[in-house]
């Protein structure tokens, strides 16, 4: 049996107030209303048509995937919003639209579709609160002596945001781009941004024989003149012990060619090393991230050297998630001390090592108890507008979803000021579905699988998936942005 589902709306008001609160419309003196502010659904997948008035573009959020939004432009102070809603099989059940106008909420939208016959009851979504902010991105990168090429690549990705999507890959485990080769074998198109680790720096070469050689640029070189855009991340490791730091130069190499003991002697996940202390002249846990930035900004000189500008993204993940904890060393101490360490890797590597040609990249923490984070936890860690160029979220989520709800809280950790990318996923997102609901995701990174198949236990992404993206008119391949 089908029955009717209401759309009730509540506009935010003043206190004492008896009627709606009208948002400033900035000297058009248009008031924010919605018409109709009812709207009647069964339990088949169906769509109907919101008008606003208004004399910009609203912003407008949902708490539930199976009710989703599309929204227009404005012309003549109106514009429209396409709500839908996915076929109902269990219970009547409810979403909340809310919309946003000029920065504040003007009004929430109480969504209910009626039940199928014969179903259960559904759950509760347990987000937090969405809070949408307008997107004022910052003109210029933060380092005003950037290189010229690395201030032509921002301005580039300034220009194409909200509007497309470069899509991206590990090009291997660390330093190849075997994997991002294979995406274009399966596909057909090869990706546009392709990414790099320095992951095993505290481990040259000679530490065993497929350790790469970060000294020697051939694969970054390599995409990089094919027209790809290059992202480099750093899992930092450091000792576990005191006795276990090892200066290459001075002290030679002296770890076991067994991989195990290495990675026991080195760690990205050691409690054993302290941030603050690490930030303390004199310790020996100061003396390793000495040594390891000036090994660092040597093989980002190399890049620097051949004009190559990159996507810096060092410290991800510092907070974890805000409920369960870090997993790095960086996030083990707090949100001061990672943002102390951010701050001073930045000073070390531009003002005492000269190294300009990197965009900052920071990966802001989305997750609380495995559900939305509110804007107030991911604010906490983020080192300030003058330290980030770009903010990234890390998303392994299901299959072909929007994330919109991420997309905002990150965007309003940072006040709008910077561009909001996709910095790791393991399943593809819909990137056009995204963008219709307002989460112009500036780029994705997916991390990097077997080349024997696209899809694997972890994720579940087909070389149809990779295609459908790419060919679309929404997304950047190789060589699609000029600078």
């Amino acid at each position: 049996m089908a029955f009717a589902a209401i759309i009730c709306i509540s506009f935010i008001t003043g206190c004492g107030g008896d009627s709606p609160s009208t948002p400033s419309s900035g000297g058009d003196d248009v008031t924010f209303s919605l018409s109709p502010t009812s709207l009647s659904f069964d339990a088949t997948a169906s769509s109907q048509t919101i008008t606003v008035t208004c004399a910009s573009k609203p912003g407008v959020t949902s708490s539930e995937s199976w009710c989703t939004r599309e929204i227009g432009s404005v012309a003549d102070n109106k514009c429209t919003v396409k709500v839908s809603v996915a076929a109902n099989t269990g219970s009547e059940r409810t979403a909340s639209l809310t919309f946003t106008y000029n920065g504040s909420t003007a009004a929430i939208v109480e969504v209910k579709q009626a039940a199928a016959s014969g179903s259960s009851s559904s759950s509760s979504s347990g987000d937090a609160e969405v809070v949408v902010t307008d997107i004022n991105v910052a003109s210029s990168l933060t380092n005003s002596n950037a290189t010229s090429k690395a201030k032509s690549l921002y301005s580039a990705l300034k220009k194409i945001y909200g509007q497309k999507v470069v899509s991206g890959a590990m090009g291997g485990t660390a330093w190849e781009n075997t994997f991002t080769d294979f995406i274009k074998s399966q596909s057909g198109y090869y990706p546009g941004i392709v990414g790099y680790d320095y992951i095993f720096l505290n481990w040259p070469a000679k530490a065993w024989s497929d350790c790469p050689d970060y000294s020697d640029i051939t694969p970054v070189k390599t995409a990089y003149d094919a027209g790809n855009i290059i992202q480099i991340c750093w899992h930092w490791t450091v000792p576990t012990s005191e006795s276990g730091f090892v200066n290459v130069e001075e002290d030679g190499f002296t770890l076991t060619s067994d991989k195990t003991t290495a990675l026991n002697a080195y760690k990205f996940d050691t409690k054993a090393f302290s941030v603050k202390k690490a930030l303390t002249s004199g310790t020996w846990e100061n003396k390793v991230i000495t040594y390891q930035i000036k090994r660092l900004a040597g093989f980002l000189k190399l890049l620097q050297d051949a004009d190559i500008p990159i996507l810096f993204r060092p410290l991800h993940e510092a907070a974890g998630d805000y409920t369960w904890g870090a997993w790095f060393w960086w996030g083990y101490e707090g949100a001061d001390q990672c943002i102390a360490l951010w701050k001073y890797l930045r000073d070390q590597l531009e003002n005492t090592y000269g190294i300009n040609n990197l965009i900052w990249v920071w990966t802001v923490q989305s997750s609380n108890g495995g559900n939305l984070a509110s804007v107030s936890q991911m604010k906490e860690w983020y080192p300030g507008d003058e330290y980030v160029d770009i903010i990234g979220a890390d998303l392994y989520v299901d299959k072909n979803t929007t994330q919109e709800n991420v997309f905002q809280q990150v965007n309003s950790s940072a006040d709008g000021h910077k561009m909001v990318a996709l910095s790791e996923c393991g399943n593809l997102l819909d990137f056009s579905g995204a963008f219709k609901a307002g989460a112009t995701w500036l780029y994705f990174m997916n991390w990097c699988e077997s080349t024997s198949s696209l899809s694997s236990s972890s994720w579940n992404n087909t070389a149809s998936d990779w295609k459908n993206i790419q060919k679309s008119s929404y997304c950047i391949n190789q060589g699609g942005l000029s600078y």
